[in-house]
């Protein structure tokens, strides 16, 4: 007797495991920290205490405290100060090695404004003293830094693709300034932003925003810019698209860049100090699947049911397909194919394969309609043939996902335009030509801008994930698939990892999570 309440108990437990998102945690080490506006330019405190951004679209100079030095994601905003009276377009900063004197560089202004801090660090404290203009150099300036005596100054454009060295009769005084010599970066870098030198003036790095990279250059006479030669470069695409900030760890085993792109900043491990041929971007290490080299706008994401292989849909109106060697680990999942769609649906965002594999339905922003597919060969995309429509129009103007029941007799259609639910009877299973509407439900007090759902097999817990509050949102449903019966239990924020989730799914048994990370192009994993 004892052995049945001990299997009836750990049975009990296995069905309870999994599904409850506030459990939820992301596989991935996370080396990066959102902001909001453009970011541009970064310079951290000696210590890696305290981190700094020139943002372009807000105009100012944020300061941050991190409470693990040198660890982005544990980064806190302290305050700002804004540089707009000089500068309204800054992509530059830079500060004097003991905190008490600031520089901020920009296109708008082609100039270098000094301010000094009346405490040091504080950038509260600050007041402007003087400007310098580079125009004469470049009428596109981007980027900014010194030498570490404070004089030598340097500065890219984009009018030249270029880096300019200023000679400062007075350390760290920039009205002392005067041209020195160019070195044209064209051949490597188009359109260079930020740069960077290592603690000897013997390495350069500088952003490369066009093609996506960290180019290092060696100069062969420590801070002599024509005596630089180019040596090899870091390929940012898949984490830091259109690169601006760059900074090193003061010991040249971190470094961070700021991406205009995904308006963060990402942080990547070196295993050799300053070469950046060893590094490293921690979470892309693990549970992180980027797929920007096949769509750079992914939408809806959908497993087959053992885990082998996943579908991502896209705004080009394209489906995509993965093959995972170990199920359900999207670690290990590799580009397979796609097929376009472009002919039956526009502006795709949602689809829904039927268990067996042998059906494929998707719904479109452009004209509010479910599709209906057959495929010839089970999972297989290549295969898929357009069957029928149905449309939503009368619900919902602006459909961003759908689901069906277990069965396939109810079908739920989510839409931005109404932030609800809407849910269809099917008087024959699979076949949308016999949908009636039946009811709507509201999310709009948890989600304004809902885009990806997700039923529970069981129909018993409902999750719609949204951009409104970049987080996922739970429902228990009193009776299974019926949405009427729907109320609120909790959410799951994931804006540390993505701030424009589009989608949200769930291994079968409950006990991994899956967002589809549009700012990110890619699909991040959680434990449950």
């Amino acid at each position: 007797m004892l052995g049945k309440i001990l299997i009836a108990a750990a049975a009990s437990a296995a069905a309870m495991a999994g599904w409850d998102i506030s459990t939820a945690s992301y596989n991935g080490i996370l080396a990066q920290f959102n902001m909001t506006g453009s970011p541009a330019g970064i310079f951290f405190k000696p210590d890696g205490t305290k981190m700094y951004v020139v943002n372009a679209v807000a105009e100012d100079v944020q300061e941050y405290d991190l409470s693990t030095a040198w660890v982005v994601s544990t980064a806190s905003y302290v305050q700002n100060f804004s540089v707009a009276a000089k500068e309204t377009g800054p992509t530059a900063l830079f500060f004097k090695s003991d905190g008490t004197e600031f520089y901020v560089g920009g296109a708008a202004s082609d100039s270098v404004h000094q301010y000094s801090l009346s405490t040091a660090w504080d950038v509260s404290s600050a007041s402007f003293t003087q400007s310098f203009s580079a125009a004469a150099q470049d009428g596109n300036m981007q980027g900014l830094c010194f030498g570490s005596s404070g004089t030598r100054m340097y500065v890219s454009g984009f009018a030249n693709d270029s880096v300019y060295q200023y000679n400062l009769s007075t350390a760290w005084d920039i009205s002392t300034a005067s041209y020195s010599k160019t070195l044209n970066v064209s051949v490597r870098a188009s359109n260079p932003t930020n740069l960077v030198f290592d603690t000897t003036g013997t390495k350069l790095y500088i952003n490369d925003s066009i093609n996506d990279q960290v180019d290092y250059w060696t100069l062969s006479s420590a801070w002599e810019i024509d005596t630089a030669t180019y040596s090899s470069a870091l390929n940012v695409l898949v984490n830091s698209e259109n690169p601006f900030g760059i900074a090193f760890k003061s010991d040249g085993t971190k470094l961070f860049v700021v991406s205009r792109a995904n308006d963060d900043v990402t942080e990547y491990q070196l295993s050799t100090a300053w070469d950046i041929d060893t590094a490293v971007f921690k979470y892309a290490l693990t549970e992180f699947l980027y797929v920007g080299l096949e769509t750079a706008s992914p939408r809806g994401l959908t497993f087959k049911p053992d885990g082998s292989k996943l579908f991502i849909t896209s705004v080009t109106d394209d489906i995509f397909e993965y093959t995972l060697s170990t199920p359900w680990n999207i670690d290990t999942a590799s580009f397979s194919q796609s097929f376009d769609l472009q002919s039956t649906q526009s502006d795709l965002q949602g689809h829904f394969f039927r268990s067996d594999g042998l059906k494929m339905y998707t719904v479109g922003s452009g004209v509010s309609a479910v599709r209906e597919f057959d495929l010839s060969v089970a999972w297989d995309i290549s295969t898929l043939n357009y069957q029928q429509n149905f449309v939503v129009n009368s619900e919902e103007t602006s459909a961003e996902d759908l689901f069906f029941s277990t069965d396939g007799s109810q079908m739920y259609v989510l839409g931005s335009d109404s932030d609800a639910v809407h849910e269809y009877a099917l008087s024959t299973a699979w076949d949308i030509s016999t949908a009636s509407f039946t009811q709507s439900f509201s999310v709009a007090t948890q989600e304004v801008a809902p885009v990806g759902l997700f039923f529970r097999p069981t129909g018993t817990t409902m999750f719609v994930i949204g951009t409104g509050g970049d987080d996922v949102n739970e429902y228990s449903l009193s009776t299974p698939w019926d949405v009427s019966t729907a109320s609120y239990v909790q959410n799951f924020s994931v804006q540390t990892q993505d701030d424009q989730p589009q989608d949200v799914a769930f291994k079968n048994d409950g006990t991994k999570m899956y967002i589809v990370a549009g700012r990110r192009d890619g699909i991040f994993s959680y434990d449950i």
